[in-house]
C-alpha cells in the first residue's frame, strides 16, 4: 500500500511538472514562426510594396502591400501559425485574380515585425494594418478582412471593431482553448491557455456578409468548429464547406476559388 501511495505521489507530481512546462512554453506549442532578417528581400513586382507599419503600442508589422491599376477592394489577410510573409507572401496568387489588392502583414514575433507573441498585441497589429489601408487611401466599404486558421480569431475582432466590407473566415475554431481540447486534454487548455481568441464569442456581434470556408477531412481543426462559429454569426452568410479538404490544401480546390470569387461579386457597392 506504501509503494502503490509513493507512485501515485510520483505520477501526481510529474503531471504537475507537465503542466507547469506547458503553461510556462505554451508560446512554442501555438506559434510557429520564422524569423527573418531585416534586410531579407522579398520576390516582389514593380506595383507592390514592403510595408512597416507601426502600431499604437511602438511596435513595428511588417507587410506587403499587393497593388493593381483598377482594383475596387482589397483584403487584409492574417496568416496562419507558422511561417511568415517569405512563404505567405504567395497567397497574392490567390487573391489578386480576384481583383482585390493584397495586404498582407507578419504579427508581431514573425518575419521583420518586431514585438513578442500577445492576444492583445494581435489585435494592435491588425488595426494597425486597417489604419494602414485606410490612410493610404483605400475606404472602409473597399476592405475584406480575411482571416485564415490562427488568423481567423484575429480577423473577426477586427470586423466587429472597424468598419469592413465583408469578412472571409478559412478554417476557423471556435477560441483556442476548445481548439486545444480537442487534442490535448490532459493539459488543461482551458484552464492554462493564455491565448483566448475567441472567435465564436465574438460571432454574434458580427454586421457584415460573412464567408466561412472550411475543409470536411481538415486534420487540424475539425470541421465541427467551422459549423459553429457559422451558425453563431447572424448577419448575412455562407458556408463552404471543401469535401475532401484538410488544413492547408484547400486552395488546390477548384471550388475555393470559385466560391470566394462568388462571395465578392455578390457584395453591395
Amino acid at each position: 500500500m506504501k509503494i502503490l501511495k509513493i507512485v501515485f505521489a510520483l505520477v501526481v507530481c510529474l503531471y504537475i511538472a507537465i503542466l507547469v512546462i506547458a503553461f510556462l512554453f505554451q508560446d512554442k506549442l501555438v506559434f510557429f514562426p520564422q524569423p527573418l532578417a531585416r534586410d531579407y528581400r522579398y520576390n516582389l513586382s514593380d506595383s507592390d510594396k514592403e510595408v512597416f507599419i507601426p502600431t499604437a503600442d511602438g511596435k513595428l508589422v511588417n507587410g506587403i502591400l499587393f497593388h493593381r491599376a483598377g482594383n475596387q477592394n482589397v483584403v487584409l489577410y492574417f496568416h496562419g501559425n507558422g511561417g511568415s510573409l517569405d512563404s505567405w507572401q504567395q497567397t497574392s496568387e490567390d487573391i489578386l485574380p480576384l481583383n482585390c489588392d493584397l495586404l498582407i502583414i507578419d504579427y508581431r514575433g514573425y518575419g521583420k515585425s518586431t514585438g513578442a507573441f500577445s492576444e492583445k498585441g494581435f489585435y494592435e497589429d491588425a488595426h494597425a494594418a486597417y489604419k494602414f489601408l485606410i490612410q493610404t487611401g483605400y475606404k472602409p466599404d473597399q476592405i475584406i478582412a480575411y482571416g485564415r486558421s490562427l488568423g481567423t480569431g484575429v480577423a473577426m475582432q477586427l470586423a466587429i471593431a472597424e468598419k469592413v466590407k465583408a469578412l472571409i473566415l478559412e478554417s476557423p475554431y471556435t477560441n483556442l482553448p476548445g481548439l486545444a481540447a480537442e487534442s490535448m486534454p490532459y493539459l488543461l487548455p482551458q484552464l492554462l491557455l493564455r491565448y483566448k481568441l475567441n472567435t465564436l464569442k465574438r460571432a454574434n456581434k458580427l454586421q457584415v456578409p460573412a464567408l466561412i470556408i472550411h475543409g470536411t477531412s481538415d486534420e487540424l481543426i475539425p470541421v465541427a468548429q467551422g459549423q459553429k462559429v457559422y451558425n453563431a454569426i447572424s448577419s448575412p452568410k455562407k458556408l463552404l464547406l471543401i469535401n475532401g479538404g484538410g488544413h492547408n490544401n484547400l486552395s488546390q480546390f477548384p471550388e475555393h476559388f470559385k466560391g470566394i470569387k462568388d462571395f465578392i461579386n455578390t457584395l453591395p457597392e
